[in-house]
């Protein structure tokens, strides 16, 4: 081996020589008891942390589906209540001229038969004779 590696006896003993001294300033300090207060504070208060974390979640548990239910019973409460229209009023002649005409067709398409137009239905109405009587139109059916 070689001399360089190898320590020689007068160094190793002052090697230990100091590791004496640390020990016996080791030695030297007080004795204290081992204290397991400041775990128990610890652990009080993790419980304590512990116990209002659960009672959040619980919140969060019910407080989530209600906020979501009331949001989507308002908007459809918004989306589907609707104000009635009211009909539109004829203000002036050309409006109330194309309303009047509306009408007119509608009657008279509920008045025709299938297949009669509406013009024709007007065309080929014959007045009524003026001996008409409700008589006539029993013995003809």
């Amino acid at each position: 081996m070689n001399d360089k590696s190898k320590l020689s006896d007068m160094e190793l003993d002052e090697r230990l020589a100091g590791q004496q001294s640390l020990r016996q300033v080791v030695k030297a300090l007080p004795e204290e008891t081992l204290s397991l207060n400041w775990r128990s504070d610890l652990n009080s208060r993790i419980l304590t942390c512990a116990a209002r974390q659960k009672k959040l979640n619980l919140f969060g548990w019910i407080w989530k589906p209600t906020a979501g239910f009331a949001i989507a019973g308002a908007l459809a409460v918004a989306f589907m209540v609707h104000e009635p229209t009211s009909q539109p009023r004829a203000t002036a002649g050309v409006e109330r001229e194309m309303i009047a005409t509306y009408d007119e067709g509608t009657v008279s398409k509920d008045v025709a038969v299938d297949g009669v137009t509406a013009t024709e239905a007007k065309e080929n109405a014959a007045p009524l004779p003026a001996d008409f009587e409700q008589e006539d139109v029993s013995a003809t059916l």
